[in-house]
């Protein structure tokens, strides 16, 4: 098995990056909710074809406590992604904790990323 952390920043960002030996795109985007619900704003992803930007995800929110792309198995995609906070790994990164003590890993039992 190995871990990688994907860098992030809490801003919204987009790159290229190769994760199990297949290059992706991914799109970090920070979504307020309604003033009229009294629930925070959340870090959403997305997941393209590192090559020809073909989408393969949109909006995938960045929870803790399970792979948060395991749905994506059938995309060739070879490992997990799991987020969790320094401290608390139970809570989700805020606007201000995302690339700070939240965190993004990418898990995988195919050898190096």
């Amino acid at each position: 098995m190995a871990v990688y952390e994907i860098p992030l920043t809490h801003e919204p960002e987009a790159f290229g990056i190769l994760l199990g030996g297949v290059d992706y795109r991914l799109v970090f985007r920070w979504r307020e909710t309604p003033a009229t619900i009294a629930v925070p704003g959340g870090w959403f992803m997305d997941v393209l074809d590192g090559v020809s930007e073909t989408p393969i995800a949109a909006g995938i929110p960045l929870t803790t406590g399970t792979d948060i792309a395991g749905q994506l198995r059938h995309h060739g995609i070879t490992g997990g992604f799991y987020v969790a906070t320094d401290g608390d790994t139970g809570a989700v990164p805020t606007l201000d904790t995302l690339g700070t003590v939240g965190r993004l890993y990418f898990v995988t039992t195919e050898g190096a990323v």
